[in-house]
């Protein structure tokens, strides 16, 4: 059975990309995904592990004026899924208009089994103010286009549904075979980088509005202040990447950071942490932080990060209220705690074994096991 995964792609490796191709590991041979990317994929190397497991990219992608660019995107997934009879497709976003448009072409294509799913709190990039609007509107209009509903928390349901719908929380999966703590290569990866001396600060994320690194960079100046010998490791891309690297400049701690960029081996670089630092705007759940709690990582985040992403005993919340100098010694006082060796990972249901067994009994049970003619 093929299922159709929409509005996904690997900008930056994100977390919808990350969970979505792990869930796909999980699921086959008898779940196969294709993807439908509404922005071209950055990695090439990405689209070859997809087809190894049997699965195609699509790209529906359209450069030219912003808002022109909806209408284009909604011709051409509806054009797409009227030659390819998909059973089910499931739909990602942090938005309700993206999930409306996607939804409705669906429909129109006459597709029997559509889900969509939420995976934030808030509204990313510029115009928040009109998105949101926008967003309050289309919210009202998502049960008369999708049957089913997801979010990766009740944050991200609140924010995405109207209080009608019964909505399905599915937590981000994490695969504890490779998300383990290593010390070997913890060591190994910190030797690489020579920082084996170092006590490293870490974020991993897009450099986008929600995830805050302005403020993250603000707290590491204190976190510098108190112990010299401090190294913020940032993995990741983003449109604000620019900007903050003019921001350490301008606070003097360019040389004690390092912009590693985007990595496929986030498990190996967690290792290397000695705190995890997540001061998030908002999330929809935080899977990043859930990542490093399943290595071992203390883990210290905003409580724009929902409660439900604290699992581990040397794991806690802060608020955004707080001075960046209180952030600064409260990492400072977890980085003391130190690898908290066992986690509760499996145990509160964020294991990626049965998050993925739970989504593809669904899936073959909404959906058809008839194969699937493609026309194009």
């Amino acid at each position: 059975m093929r299922v159709l995964q929409i509005n996904v792609d690997d900008l930056g490796y994100g977390g919808v990309f990350s969970l979505v191709f792990n869930m796909q590991q999980h699921m086959i041979p008898e779940v196969v995904f294709d993807y439908c990317a509404v922005e071209k994929f950055q990695n090439t190397e990405n689209i070859k592990r997809i087809e190894e497991l049997g699965g195609s990219v699509y790209c529906i992608a359209y450069e030219g004026n912003k808002i022109l660019r909806q209408a284009i995107h909604f011709y051409r997934l509806k054009r797409f899924l009227d030659k390819n009879k998909y059973p089910v497709v499931h739909i990602h976003s942090d938005v309700s208009f993206k999930l409306l448009e996607f939804s409705f072409a669906a429909k129109l294509a006459g597709v029997k089994s559509i889900i969509i799913h939420s995976h934030s709190a808030g509204i990313e990039g510029k115009h928040r103010k009109t998105k949101y609007i926008v967003h309050q509107l289309c919210k009202r209009l998502l049960k008369y286009t999708a049957g089913h509903y997801y979010a990766c928390s009740r944050e991200a349901a609140n924010w995405m549904y109207c209080g009608d719908l019964k909505v399905k929380i599915l937590k981000n999966g994490v695969d504890t075979n490779l998300y383990k703590f290593d010390k070997k290569k913890r060591d190994e990866i910190r030797d690489n980088l020579k920082l084996s001396d170092k006590f490293i600060v870490g974020n991993v994320g897009r450099f986008a509005y929600s995830k805050n690194h302005k403020r993250l960079l603000y707290i590491f100046k204190e976190i510098l202040a108190i112990k010299s010998n401090s190294v913020l490791l940032l993995i990741g891309n983003g449109d604000l990447m620019e900007e903050t690297v003019k921001i350490a400049h301008a606070l003097n701690i360019f040389d004690s950071i390092v912009f590693y960029g985007n990595t496929t081996s986030v498990y190996d670089m967690l290792q290397a942490l000695d705190v995890f630092v997540m001061p998030s705007r908002f999330e929809g759940l935080g899977i990043a932080a859930i990542e490093a709690q399943s290595v071992g990582v203390p883990v210290i985040c905003s409580e724009g990060v929902p409660e439900a992403a604290i699992v581990n005993e040397n794991a806690i919340r802060i608020s955004l209220n707080c001075s960046d100098e209180y952030w600064a010694r409260e990492i400072l006082k977890l980085g003391e705690y130190g690898n908290c060796g066992n986690t509760r990972i499996k145990e509160t249901g964020y294991d990626i074994n049965g998050v993925s067994r739970e989504l593809k009994e669904f899936y073959l049970h909404t959906g058809t096991k008839n194969d699937i003619h493609f026309k194009h």
